[in-house]
């Protein structure tokens, strides 16, 4: 693997020295746009540009300052061989990791749908104007032993975060919830009591409740996701870290 992603480095530094090191020599390209210090900067690229990296341009001008400014930094850099240096590889291999990362996770919740059914939309709908008396209970997964005192908060339905509202959702008084994750805890929910509904609550956005259901789902679809990957995953962790975690 290590091979691999040393060959994608040189690629990348290859193409990147390739395409930015000015040739300061004679271009006859008529379709170039600016030219800088022989670097040939053409309008399908600054169309490119202005797409990718919006900020280096504004309405008032097609050729700012800031991207001058921008080629002649990136020509300065790699005449002092910046992109030979370790560190310049490490950034690289960062953003290279961090890019794949963000575009399967893009991709992945760009293919999670999810329609609120009727049932969720009425419990839901059903508790808004409701006061809510719980107790958060901090547990350790998966043996849900207590770690920590519980919580208990009593309020409206509506001003609990969206996680405990949707947890809560088919939650009958006395009876605990599944665990589940929240501020990088894991918790159980005991729903202690469900208030007589406020006569004089009737503010319902129908499409941003659905929005919150949905999207709660959804994030618990991408999460089962990332769990099933954690299991058919092979890890391995070196005798010395275990002993070093005792």
């Amino acid at each position: 693997m290590k091979y691999i992603v040393y060959i994608i480095f040189i690629a990348v530094i290859a193409s990147f020295s390739f395409f930015y090191f000015p040739t300061f020599s004679s271009n006859t390209d008529q379709s170039y746009v600016i030219r800088i210090d022989g670097r040939c900067i053409s309008s399908t690229e600054i169309a490119e540009l202005k797409q990718h990296s919006p900020s280096l341009f504004d309405q008032s001008c097609d050729l700012p300052e800031s991207l001058i400014m921008r080629e002649i930094l990136i020509a300065e850099a790699l005449r002092q061989k910046v992109d030979q240096e370790e560190s310049f590889h490490h950034r690289i291999k960062t953003f290279y990791e961090q890019s794949l990362v963000k575009n399967l996770v893009d991709r992945k919740m760009a293919s999670i749908h999810y329609s609120p059914t009727t049932e969720e939309f009425a419990a839901y709908t059903d508790l808004l104007g409701r006061t809510i008396e719980l107790d958060l209970v901090p547990v350790a997964s998966p043996g849900q032993s207590i770690v920590a005192e519980p919580e208990h908060l009593s309020g409206p339905y509506r001003d609990l975060s969206a996680a405990i509202r949707m947890e809560i959702l088919f939650l009958k008084p006395g009876v605990a919830s599944a665990p589940f994750h929240l501020f990088g805890q894991n918790y159980v929910i005991i729903v202690q009591h469900i208030g007589e509904k406020d006569a004089l609550f009737d503010h319902y956005d129908d499409g941003r409740d659905l929005a919150v259901i949905k999207e709660y789902r959804r994030q618990q679809i991408f999460s089962q996701w990332q769990e099933s990957l954690m299991e058919q995953a092979k890890i391995e962790v070196a005798p010395k870290q275990k002993e070093q975690g005792r």
